[in-house]
């Protein structure tokens, strides 16, 4: 029978069993001694069952920062700041001096519990929840634990997320009171729903006059150029009539080189993102007495008039760039009551069409004059599922 033992020193336990009459010590850490007794007892079941396999040693600080080193070069710039915070800020600190194969089920529980105590909003904590999930993942493939004690995991609730957006109405207030130089940077925003990095890397050869399309290439952060967030959001975007004209009179002013900036600051080089915002954005917004939005909320202002104007959902999916429709439908879903209720209408209808009630003198019908041969159908015409417009057709400049 498998035997071992839980040895105490400090803060931190370690445990003590025996392979193939071998003694093995293993450091747990400052784990709780109900935590060091699981341990034991899953390898000492192992032993008896057969099915121990030794585990690599090491800590979840050392192994954070194996994985950090990794993605540093495999994932964006932006990808990466995210996932170095999270785990500095938060993982670390927890588990940090833990060995990475004690983390357990009850230390996820504690540790959420510690997150939301603390203040953190139930997002911040899925978010640092999912990053931690992946950390376990790639070391239970790396070798280093049995399992993934966050798999399936139960993660804190987020209520949904209503977007703020501006009205047709409040789209002209401010647009009238924006500085003439930033106009065009404005109405781009409004008519497009590119994201603010996505905007100010702009060049003019993303203009594609006879198109009628702005194709979205790159995204500024940072002060660097990166490649946009996921390969849908490579994309173009079709212009509108308006939008192309504002552009065009703007662009006389700018150098005629197709990589040169749509929207520069001075001698050429990208505008301060930050800088644009407290300078111009907010100040607007004061001038036209409009509540503070946040700049990002003029992309949701371009999801909103799409969405007002019925157009289809997978054509506003891939104006927005998003991943999947499932994205824009999960963000914006609650914005579309009159497809809701057209469609419970043509339930309805398909269930219990309308009676037509006969008069009971009923007029006789006047027949049409006859008009030579009936035009011949080729078939029945097929729905449309989907529009693609061809990059002419004007939409509403709001």
């Amino acid at each position: 029978m498998a035997r071992g033992s839980i040895v105490k020193r400090g803060p931190s336990y370690s445990i003590v069993y025996y392979v193939d009459g071998r003694q093995r010590w293993k450091s747990l850490g400052p784990v709780t001694r109900k935590e060091a007794e699981r341990h034991l007892r899953e390898i000492l079941n192992e032993i008896q069952d057969g099915t121990f396999r030794d585990l690599k040693p090491i800590s979840f600080r050392e192994y954070a920062k194996k994985w950090l080193e990794f993605h540093r070069a495999n994932v964006k710039p932006s990808s990466y700041d995210s996932y170095r915070s999270v785990v500095n800020s938060h993982l670390v600190k927890a588990f940090g001096d833990h060995a990475l194969s004690a983390i357990a089920r009850p230390s996820l529980r504690q540790f959420t519990a510690d997150l939301l105590e603390t203040g953190r909003a139930p997002k911040t904590a899925r978010n640092v929840l999912t990053i931690l999930h992946k950390i376990l993942e790639d070391a239970l493939e790396d070798g280093y634990l049995r399992n993934n004690p966050a798999h399936k995991f139960r993660k804190p609730k987020v209520s949904i997320e209503r977007v703020d957006f501006l009205t047709p109405e409040e789209v002209h207030q401010f647009l009238n009171h924006v500085s003439p130089a930033m106009y065009p940077l404005f109405l781009t925003a409004i008519m497009t729903g590119v994201r603010r990095g996505e905007l100010l890397a702009l060049q003019r050869g993303d203009i594609d006059w006879h198109g009628g399309q702005i194709h979205v290439r790159r995204a500024l952060y940072k002060g660097r150029y990166i490649t946009p967030k996921s390969r849908k959001a490579l994309r173009a975007i079709d212009m509108a009539p308006t939008l192309a004209h504002t552009l065009q009179g703007h662009l006389l002013e700018i150098a005629d080189a197709p990589d040169a900036l749509v929207f520069p600051a001075k001698r050429g080089k990208p505008l301060d993102p930050d800088n644009m915002v407290k300078r111009e954005f907010q100040p607007a917004l004061t001038r036209a007495e409009l509540r503070q939005i946040r700049f990002h909320d003029l992309r949701h202002t371009y999801a909103s008039l799409l969405i007002n104007n019925n157009e289809n959902i997978k054509y506003i999916s891939e104006q927005m760039g998003h991943a999947s429709v499932q994205i824009t439908l999960d963000r914006y879903g609650h914005l579309f009551p009159s497809v809701r209720r057209e469609a419970v209408l043509r339930l309805e209808k398909s269930l219990f069409p309308p009676k037509v009630e006969l008069s009971a003198n009923p007029a006789p019908e006047t027949p049409e004059p006859w008009k030579g041969e009936p035009e011949k159908l080729d078939g029945a015409q097929e729905d449309l599922a989907e529009w693609e417009p061809d990059g002419s057709e004007s939409r509403d400049p709001s």
